[in-house]
């Protein structure tokens, strides 16, 4: 199962707690794909793009930094990483919902 992580680039602390669980889902023989090991030669928003196109499941760290990244989208202020995986997200969401009943 390949599982992508979204979570924001917080401090180095919290960026290392990120790597410990995606270290220990691989050791339970799932893909956690992380940037700071998938990054491979695409910017960004390419590697984001590919991991929630290609996740069988996405795994979202959620943080108050997470929070307010996702809504700055509202408050009409630059999109930073976080912003645009939980725009591809919703939007991968949304796409593979079944359609309501007429």
């Amino acid at each position: 199962m390949r599982v992508f992580i979204s979570y924001a680039w917080e401090n180095d602390e919290y960026r290392a707690l990120v790597k410990r669980l995606a270290a220990r889902l691989r050791q339970d023989n799932i893909d956690a794909r992380l940037d700071a090991w998938h990054l491979e030669r695409l910017t960004i928003p390419e590697f984001m793009s590919r991991e929630v196109r290609f996740a069988d499941k996405i795994l979202v760290v959620c943080s108050p930094q997470y929070r307010q990244k996702v809504h700055v989208i509202e408050d009409g202020e630059r999109i930073t990483g976080a912003g645009w995986e939980s725009m591809q997200v919703t939007s991968s969401f949304w796409a593979k919902r079944a359609p309501l009943a007429k």
